[in-house]
């Protein structure tokens, strides 16, 4: 279980590398696909992707352990969300909305840390506020834990048909 969770964590890090060269890729290439990105389709369509992502983790990790801990292999991603996310919380004095650009660069690590989660507001148009932060710290963890909830089921069924 420990080891399903440092891949996830791994995993997540790699998402977060992608998301940040997607970025960098939107803002260079904006004045040439911006017509494309601000059609709401296409957003609707690039966070599915990148909360699919998150499903498709949980389809790599190992299905040996007990159905009720399905939910729990991706813990360790929102746990260093929630340090992340308390250590911005008191460095900016408990504001939920911080606008104070002294204030701003304590968000830097955890904004760098939810990438992935930061891209699929933008695309929704969510306003990002702490509240949102720390929920978003915890989404990765729901969609690995529907990953491996869908590759336990495909087992299953796939079992089921070769036992009758």
């Amino acid at each position: 279980m420990i080891k399903d969770n440092i891949i996830a964590l791994l995993y997540h890090i790699l998402l977060i590398i992608i998301s940040t060269i997607y970025l960098i890729l939107i803002v260079v290439l904006g004045p040439y696909i911006g017509d494309a990105i601000t059609n709401p389709v296409v957003r609707i369509i690039l966070a599915i992707i990148w909360a699919g992502s998150y499903v498709a983790i949980g389809t790599r990790l190992d299905i040996r352990h007990k159905s009720k801990y399905d939910f729990s292999m991706g813990l360790i991603i929102g746990f260093i969300g929630l340090i992340l996310w308390a250590y911005s919380l008191i460095k900016t004095g408990f504001t939920l909305d911080v606008s104070d650009d002294n204030l701003i660069i304590h968000l830097i690590p955890l904004n760098i840390y939810i990438n992935p989660m930061y891209q699929i507001s933008f695309l929704l148009d969510i306003k990002f506020n702490q509240l949102v932060r720390l929920i978003a710290c915890f989404i990765p963890t729901l969609l690995i834990g529907i990953g491996i909830t869908i590759k336990r089921a495909r087992y299953l069924s796939k079992r089921h048909k070769t036992v009758n």
